[in-house]
């Protein structure tokens, strides 16, 4: 953003997502990142056991289904956060 008079870059505006933060957090902290007394922890707690179930309970699902499952509910943690961030603007 050039100003016409000094022909220098202008401040620009950044808005704050939070979504380089939650990534790292995610990826260092795995499922741990994950607080289930929020109501969001409980949520992806409860999806992440419905999906369980849809497969056959945790006792058929094996051990590469499993590690599906959790980058599956890591995945949506990060998703709709940022989809709850779009609709905040």
């Amino acid at each position: 953003m050039m100003t016409a008079q000094s022909g220098r870059l202008g401040r620009r505006i950044y808005s704050k997502h939070g979504l380089t933060r939650l990534k790292h957090s995610v990826k260092a902290l795995g499922n741990r990142s994950i607080d289930r007394r929020t109501t969001i922890g409980r949520a992806l707690t409860a999806w992440r056991s419905e999906l369980l179930a849809d497969l056959g309970g945790i006792e058929a699902v094996s051990t590469q289904e499993l590690a599906l499952v959790e980058e599956a509910v890591k995945t949506k943690l990060i998703l709709d956060s940022i989809d709850a961030w779009l609709l905040s603007l």
